[in-house]
């Protein structure tokens, strides 16, 4: 019999409760999922988010001006959701059961890889900020490999030194 709290349709079935589990979880959290915009759009997006607030907008099609403030405190569509995971009831547990077989302390996968929906380069600045760039590698013939954020201020930093 069903609990009073659990529903019997879930919006959102989860099979597999490893890390490509847990990075659609974590998109379906997200106020503003990246993918859904280009890095214009997502630049603009974040202006607009802080100083909406203190300034009037222009729609640039049809040059009305707006003087209401955006709904920046909008909470992220709440799904019910359920992980199916077969090897246990914790997630990721397969994940965590095959690290400790083969003896693996950390991940090793590219940075984009690395959930994080509102910084996909945390893991690089985290590795430049505490001085661990020693710990880090390219990857060959990887298949999405692209500038970082990072990467693209450290080059614009080098062409002007100012």
């Amino acid at each position: 019999m069903a609990d009073l709290h659990t529903p019997d349709i879930y919006d959102v079935l989860i099979v597999g409760a490893g890390p490509c589990g847990l990075a659609v979880a974590s998109r379906l959290c997200e106020h503003s999922p990246s993918a859904l915009f280009t890095d214009d759009e997502h630049q603009r997006y974040h202006w607009v988010k802080k100083h909406g607030r203190r300034m009037a907008l222009k729609n640039r099609r049809n040059g009305r001006v707006s003087q209401k403030a955006m709904a920046h405190d909008k909470e992220p569509p709440k799904y019910s959701t359920l992980v199916l995971d077969g090897t246990g009831d914790e997630f990721m547990n397969r994940w965590k059961t095959l690290f400790t077989a083969f003896d693996i302390h950390h991940l090793r996968s590219p940075m984009f890889w690395h959930v994080d929906p509102s910084d996909r380069d945390a893991l690089l600045a985290m590795a430049h900020n505490e001085g661990r760039e020693n710990e880090l590698f390219e990857l060959k013939n990887c298949v999405g490999k692209e500038v970082s954020k990072h990467l693209r201020r450290s080059r614009a930093k080098c062409r002007n030194p100012l």
